[in-house]
């Protein structure tokens, strides 16, 4: 039968959530409530329950007016004072205290322990007779006759004769604090759930007898003592009343108190008492908390264990929780038991913290920390691994470190010229070249026209101009003309055609490719729209959509005008320039003398004349693009399966092992080995072989799309091209419906590449989590290239021997100019190392917050300073790689410039592009590679020293390809630094921040990430910091700083100086650690009393005298949650926090802290 009642918990539209025992009722569709708001948007107020709950029931128009509501609230109010005063009246005639002693000793004189009972308690509960007697159990049959016994007394008949008790079993006594008897539970006999029930007198011919609760209104709590000497002075505490916390007491030699269900908070009079009068007793705020086995996984009894935690701690004590693998009833023992097994052994004691840690990870492994030796191993673990990190920055003799070979000048690190084969041969050629001899001729400032001019003039096809950044390469190109080359015509090329650097570009015409908008982003410079977002250029083309989606699909063609623009309605306007005119654009741009451009937007060689064309090429090792890449999803793989299976089911039965083996990879049933995915040959090792009588062309019919179905006239005989312009219009739909019926009918155009590959042909693939990349040669740009009248590449940091690589001539094809510079001695390098390589990847957290708060205090420094950083890590004001970081003039005014992260592009498109450029596949695996580290000196100038620096990274085995990833790594960095224009400032002093570690090619001045700020540090790094600050206080004073001595010194107890090493591990507990989570149901601090605590408190306390630092973090620790400290640590400034950890170092045992002073190579 379905239940009546729906149970809100915290999603009660009323309260929304303030109470957590709301509930709908499912058949009247009433919300029961007990929150006394007034309103609730959607609900109104009909009435109340006769539990107090408020009904609402949803608002149907109807008023309920301010007057009944008021009148609800007054008789809620009434109701709620009656029974009040019924139950302070009802408490006020129940048993006093001694009474209920008297009685309860007296009934069980009367009633005596049966035999059984009495083998029971023995075999059972491994109890001795003189511990029975002691706690004076009795025996209970049904309706048993007692003689002249209170009836006030629970359990007792209106005339004092008889039990009212209807089950057999054994009544357990309650001891209060001062050993009288309080009331008793009974444990039936045959019970197997709710063993242990409160006696009561109250019933439907009594409904006003008395029950279990004593005259202030609470349940009795028990308080246990040993019957012999106190063996541990700390308080314990357990749920039930008797046996268990007896037990606990007789066998630990340990007061301790026990609450039915662990409900202690139900009873804070008596608790509050009761540990008030045993702690002055023991000299102890400490309590050990015994939770029942399973009760990490009842939200009951946490809620219960919560509460009672929240009530303790505000009350100044401090709580162990003890464990011994308790996760699961019947699995594991509660505490009486595991004592009667004589396993006391097994216990160790954690915090509250570590319990609620348990709570949610029931089987991790917590190690029970007695003090703090306990946790010096792992500390000094922790040390020597952040040792060994910076091992990786290493120093040795000159000569003795094996560091990444140098190759010959203009050479790969085979041996061999970049660009040839083992046989000898250049790509893209086809005979046997002797190694050629590259030179780059050099000239003087203003001669640059010049001597590009009279290159030109020897017939020379390739110029290779590696200039320095800054030295007016751009501004040169735009003083270029088609007369000063003898040419038809000058076009620049550029990724940023849109956004020219130079003012001497600016007034060349701009070859505008087609879009759907454009905008100006927080740096001014104009950039396509995203989808939704507003333009502020309009879209110079109507059919971009279906442009763009034809593209995606891989469609031959789909750049042509004639499939897309012949059709559009917009045709003759956009010729005419009268709307869109992205068609009038381009022909008027294409006729100008000189423009700019980017070369994907250039019409191909067989529709366009170059034959007279210069093309300058700005940027040419990111611009020159010889590859294409084909992304395969299941979904396109879904569908192809599907296609070829339901039309061309004979042609499927060849194809279906092999793409059904691809599937599996795609889905993951084949799973991937590593998050790097498959690779080229691990591919080609999955894979099965195609078969060898294999038809490409009927392949291409099978899958090729037929465009004609996007003419919407073709099916009657007549083109919608051929007909006019005011009803072509008529039959033709929007751009984004064309758009998305391309989607919908054709399919991803990849097979074909895809088999191609497989059998050998030029192509790289990989699969990355269920996705298959298909990179592929794309000759476009190389043949535009190749039948232009000359080329000039442009490239700070390109390489001439690539550049041949990727053009297919030799080397001596191509001329090497470069303009001489002096080499500038105004800027200085900086490398902030320790922080990691910081790549691309995500960081964490608390590696960001580091990386943060470098930059904050450089920019501190320098308020001009900028930032280059990865798109997904930067901020609004952040200048990104590979965005930013060339080709920009941004910077010429700024004298500091952070480069936050090693720039290294995606590794399996660098193995693509190296597959297509070499011919052969990179070799699998790394190695350790140690690379030098130029040091600079303080005359500035780079020196042999008595020792080589160097820095060992893990790269791949494959020496030419990470040779191919480290110029790219270095060209990057080289042109970021390059946006200072330091040679065009001599006079001003330039600083650069590489932070991260990556070896430079330059020389650097190496600093640690803490020696910028300690907030940069990590808690290991602050913990060392404090220890060196320990050590040298010990070495300053000459004096043994032991235990004993702070003791005296601050007036404290050892033994409460214990208190502080507990401290001490906690601050040293990782930031995420789950410790550190706030108590579900504690009051977090307030954010202004947290900052305040943090950064203005702590600070002054750091700066007091040694013996007021220890006192002051003693009563903050207690006067704050551990959840709440934990936060306030968190946001200390680091250097607070070395201060502090340094004065809670010198706690430690001169020994071990000298042990972790040798685990950071402090002598």
């Amino acid at each position: 039968m379905a239940s009546t009642w729906r149970y809100l918990k915290r999603d009660c539209p009323i309260c929304n959530g303030s109470r957590s025992d709301c509930r709908e009722n499912l058949q009247n569709n009433l919300i029961h409530c007990r929150h006394d708001v007034t309103t609730a948007p959607g609900y109104k107020c009909v009435g109340e329950d006769k539990w107090g709950f408020f009904l609402w029931a949803v608002d149907d128009g109807e008023e309920w007016n301010r007057d009944q509501w008021e009148q609800l609230r007054q008789e809620r109010a009434a109701q709620r004072a009656k029974r009040l005063i019924e139950e302070a009246s009802r408490c006020a005639r129940l048993l006093p205290i001694e009474e209920r002693d008297r009685n309860i000793r007296k009934l069980s004189q009367q009633l005596g322990l049966s035999r059984f009972h009495l083998q029971h308690l023995q075999t059972s509960r491994g109890l001795s007779e003189a511990e029975i007697n002691h706690a004076c159990y009795f025996t209970i049959s049904p309706d048993q006759q007692v003689i002249n016994i209170n009836p006030q007394l629970a359990g007792i008949d209106l005339w004092g004769r008889q039990l009212t008790i209807k089950q057999p079993g054994i009544g357990c006594p309650i001891m209060d604090v001062f050993g009288r008897m309080i009331g008793f539970q009974v444990r039936f006999d045959n019970a197997t759930e709710n063993k242990y029930k409160w006696p009561t007198s109250r019933s439907k011919f009594r409904p006003n007898g008395p029950t279990a609760h004593l005259p202030n209104g609470e349940l009795p709590i028990a308080v246990w003592r040993p019957i012999g000497q106190v063996i541990r002075h700390s308080i314990g505490m357990s749920e039930g009343i008797n046996p268990k916390p007896y037990i606990v007491a007789t066998r630990l030699g340990q007061p301790c108190l026990g609450a039915a269900g662990g409900n202690f908070a139900a009873s804070p009079q008596q608790l509050q008492e009761s540990l008030n009068i045993l702690s002055a007793e023991l000299n102890t705020k400490t309590i050990i908390f015994y939770p029942d086995a399973g009760a990490i996984h009842n939200a009951h009894v946490l809620r219960q264990y919560r509460t009672t935690f929240k009530l303790l701690q505000q009350w100044g004590y401090d709580i162990q929780v003890a464990w011994w693998g308790q996760t699961t009833k019947g699995e594991h023992l509660d505490i009486d038991d595991l004592l009667v097994a004589g396993r006391s052994d097994e216990i160790q004691y954690i915090t509250v913290a570590q319990f609620e840690l348990l709570i949610h990870k029931p089987h991790i492994r917590l190690h029970g920390f007695k003090d703090l030796l306990g946790w010096f191993p792992k500390l000094k673990n922790r040390l020597a691994q952040l040792n060994q990190k910076r091992s990786r920055w290493g120093f040795a003799p000159v000569g003795t470190v094996e560091v990444e070979p140098k190759t010959a000048e203009g050479s790969g690190s085979t041996g061999l010229p970049i660009g040839q084969r083992a046989d000898g041969i250049y790509a893209n050629t086809d005979s046997p070249v002797s190694p050629p001899v590259v030179q780059t001729i050099e000239y003087e400032q203003g001669q640059r026209l010049e001597v590009w001019q009279k290159t030109l003039q020897e017939g020379i096809k390739f110029i290779c101009d590696l200039s320095p950044t800054g030295t007016g390469k751009s501004y040169d190109c735009g003083l270029t003309n088609s007369e000063l080359f003898n040419s038809r015509q000058v076009i620049f090329l550029s990724s940023e055609h849109r956004n020219p650097t130079v003012s001497t570009l600016a007034t060349w015409s701009d070859l505008e490719a087609r879009h759907g908008g454009l905008v100006r982003d927080s740096f001014g410079r104009k950039r396509r729209t995203q989808p939704g977002e507003p333009y502020s250029i309009s879209p110079n083309c109507s059919r971009n959509q279906t442009i763009s989606t034809l593209r995606s699909l891989n469609i031959d063609g789909a750049d042509t005008a004639q499939v897309i623009c012949a059709t559009c309605p917009h045709l003759e306007a956009c010729r005419g320039g009268y709307a869109f005119g992205f068609l009038h654009q381009r022909q008027s741009k294409l006729k100008a003398n000189r423009f700019r451009a980017h070369p994907e937007s250039l019409p191909d060689p067989i529709e366009y004349d170059y034959s007279n064309v210069v093309l300058l090429w700005d940027e040419w090792s990111t611009l020159l693009r010889t590859t294409r890449t084909i992304e395969v999803t299941l979904n396109d793989l879904d569908q192809l399966i599907v296609h070829l299976a339901t039309k061309h089911p004979i042609l499927y039965r060849k194809l279906a092992i092999v793409l059904q083996d691809l599937r599996a990879i795609l889905t993951g049933e084949t799973p991937q080995v590593n998050r790097y995915g498959w690779n080229h040959a691990a591919i080609l090792e999955l894979l099965p072989s195609l078969p060898a009588d294999l038809d490409y062309c009927k392949i291409n019919q099978a899958i090729k799309p037929n465009l004609k179905t996007l003419d919407p006239t073709a099916e009657y005989g007549v083109s919608v091209a051929e007909l006019p312009p005011g009803i072509r219009k008529k039959f033709t739909d929007s751009d984004t419906k064309v758009a998305q019926t391309i989607k919908e009918k054709f399919l991803l155009q990849w097979l074909l590449p895809f088999f191609k590959v497989l059998k050998g042909a030029a192509g790289y693939l990989r699969i990355v989590h269920g996705v298959l990349s298909i990179t592929l040669p794309d000759e476009r740009l190389i043949k535009i290239a190749s039948s232009a009248k000359a080329n000039i590449f442009l490239d700070a940091t390109g390489d001439a021997m690539e550049l041949a690589q990727l053009l297919g001539v030799s080397p001596t094809e191509i001329v090497n100019l470069k303009q001489s510079v002096c080499e500038p001695d105004n800027l200085d390098v900086i490398q902030v190392a320790t922080l990691g390589r910081l790549g691309c990847s995500d960081r964490s957290a608390i590696l960001q917050q580091r990386i943060d708060a470098i930059v904050k205090t450089l920019q501190a420094k320098d308020p001009t300073a900028k930032v280059i950083d990865f798109k997904k890590f930067a901020h609004a004001d952040t200048l990104r790689w590979w965005i930013e970081s060339r080709g920009i003039n941004d910077l010429e005014s700024a004298t500091t410039l952070i480069l936050t992260g090693t720039p290294c592009r995606n590794l399996s498109h660098l193995e693509a592009e190296f597959t297509l450029m070499y011919g052969r596949t990179p070799q699998p695996g790394t190695v350790k590679v140690k690379y030098p580290v130029q040091i600079k000196v303080e005359n500035d100038q780079t020196q042999k020293t008595p020792v080589d620096i160097n820095l060992e990274i893990n790269v791949s085995v494959d020496p030419e390809f990470r040779s191919f990833v480290r110029r790219r790594i270095l060209a990057d960095i080289h042109q970021a630094i390059g946006r200072l224009r330091v040679h065009r400032r001599p006079d001003q002093k330039l600083t650069v921040y590489f932070i991260g570690d990556y070896p430079l090619d330059i020389p650097v001045t190496v600093t640690l990430a803490s020696s910028i700020t300690p907030e940069a540090a990590t808690k290991t790094e602050r913990v060392e910091m404090a220890i060196k600050a320990a050590v040298a206080q010990l070495k300053r004073t000459g004096e043994k700083v032991t235990q004993g001595a702070i003791a005296s010194l601050s007036g404290y107890s050892q033994q409460h100086i214990s208190r502080f090493r507990d401290l001490l591990k906690m601050l040293l507990c990782p930031p995420n650690s789950k410790m550190s989570k706030p108590h579900p149901e504690e009051e977090p601090v307030e954010p202004e009393e947290l900052q305040w605590l943090a950064t203005e408190y702590l600070p002054l306390v750091a700066s007091s005298p040694h013996d007021e630092i220890l006192p002051t973090m003693d009563t903050l620790e207690s006067a704050y949650s551990r959840s709440d400290f934990a936060k306030i640590w968190e946001a200390t400034p680091g250097i607070t926090q070395i201060r502090i950890l340094t004065e809670l170092m010198l706690m430690s045992p001169e020994p071990q802290l000298m042990e972790l002073a040798s685990a950071i190579g402090l002598a």
